[in-house]
């Protein structure tokens, strides 16, 4: 009854995929607590293709990553940007897990 719905943790994740483009852009932290885990009204259409949109800018600003920079540090975090990378690709399996037992859940 406490846990996420699927429409919070897609926006979520679509918080954290933007987080981490501006990280690896040298723009620093930007997340502040009422965003780690909005609330919106967008319809479903409209919120997968922003979860798309934020994959795809975030895609782009690493095809432009020299690795070079892997080991460069994030600005606020103390840790570098492999980590980051690390981070997000855990942190979206995770939470991919948790649709997934959400969904089965709803289908029983």
């Amino acid at each position: 009854a406490e846990a996420h719905s699927i429409r919070e943790l897609v926006l979520h994740i679509v918080a954290w995929q933007k987080e981490a483009t501006r990280r690896v852009n040298g723009e620093g932290s930007d997340l502040p607590p009422e965003k780690d885990w909005p609330h919106g009204a967008d319809a479903w259409t409209v919120l997968l293709k922003e979860l798309e949109a934020s994959h795809v800018r975030l895609m782009e600003t690493l095809a432009e990553l020299d690795d070079s920079r892997l080991d460069g540090a994030v600005i606020g975090t103390g840790g570098t940007i492999y980590h980051l990378l690390h981070g997000v690709v855990q942190h979206n399996l995770y939470h991919g897990g948790q649709i997934a037992l959400l969904k089965r859940a709803a289908s029983a």
